[in-house]
């Protein structure tokens, strides 16, 4: 599932990012990924499949499809967390689902990484870095049953992600966790996630243990906030151009979701792409 001349690729493509972003040394990543800059500036590198990580073979995982990390501030610091040792599986800014239904049966997690692997399609990087583009295919008892293309895009103050899910086989549903919090979806796991606050629509929002409704936008600040850190981090997202306004909060080591579907599963039309949207801006 890991083409060598593929990743080989990718390695070559991350080492002329890098040699772009010449004089400023980038921050440690697990792997080769797409640097994505602005003005000559590394803002998010954007990490295709390859090799597994110990820590996920350790929890029975495998590789994920692509996903954000490091996310840097202007300053260079970097704001998100990759398999950390409280939630193995987060991955910086990623999206994934719990529940993948095969003609009416749980047949693999995409949060957990199990029952499934990815088979990378194409990937490129244009617009002189600040785009970076990856499509991937989920492999599930054998067979591709969606492709899955990710868009990411340098904004003036942080990145815009528009991801396409086409289904390619009848039968299929994507959900949620099957609990009363339901979290999957688009997600963003930031630093010092214990010392956060939320505010929506110009007002704080409380985390609970289920979904939060509150606006599109989600605003992020830390408490006692160190000079490197910025001032606060926006979250937006959409599905099918309708904003997403529930959302998982946690005031502990974990992630932000905007969530959707939630709990229960919604199925996906063969052929019939969803697409997610999320813009992050990072206010200094």
């Amino acid at each position: 599932m890991k083409p060598v001349s593929w990743l080989s690729g990718m390695a070559a493509l991350g080492t002329l990012l890098l040699s772009a972003c010449a004089g400023t040394s980038p921050p440690a990543a697990p792997r080769d990924g797409l640097w994505l800059q602005r003005e000559g500036r590394r803002v998010a590198q954007l990490v295709p499949l390859a090799a597994p990580d110990p820590k996920l073979t350790a929890a029975g995982a495998t590789p994920p499809a692509a996903f954000v990390h490091p996310l840097l501030s202007a300053r260079g610091t970097v704001l998100t967390e990759l398999y950390p040792e409280d939630h193995i599986h987060h991955r910086g800014f990623f999206w994934a689902w719990h529940q993948i239904v095969l003609d009416g049966a749980q047949s693999a997690d995409g949060w957990l990484l199990t029952g499934m692997t990815f088979k990378p399609v194409s990937s490129k990087v244009t617009d002189h870095g600040a785009r970076g583009t990856m499509t991937t295919d989920w492999i599930v008892a054998g067979r591709a049953v969606l492709r899955e293309s990710a868009d990411i895009r340098i904004s003036e103050n942080g990145l815009s992600l528009r991801l396409t899910l086409v289904p390619l086989v009848d039968g299929l549903a994507l959900g949620g966790s099957a609990d009363d919090k339901g979290y999957g979806g688009i997600s963003l796991r930031l630093r010092d996630a214990e010392r956060l606050r939320f505010e929506s629509l110009g007002k704080p929002v409380e985390a609970r243990r289920q979904a939060v409704p509150a606006g599109q936008e989600m605003r992020f600040s830390w408490d006692s906030a160190p000079a490197s850190l910025p001032r606060a981090v926006v979250m937006r997202c959409a599905v099918n151009g309708k904003p997403i306004t529930a959302w998982i909060l946690r005031r502990e080591k974990s992630m932000q979701n905007c969530v959707w579907p939630g709990a229960t599963p919604v199925n996906l039309p063969r052929g019939k792409p969803v697409v997610l949207t999320a813009d992050i801006d990072i206010e200094e």
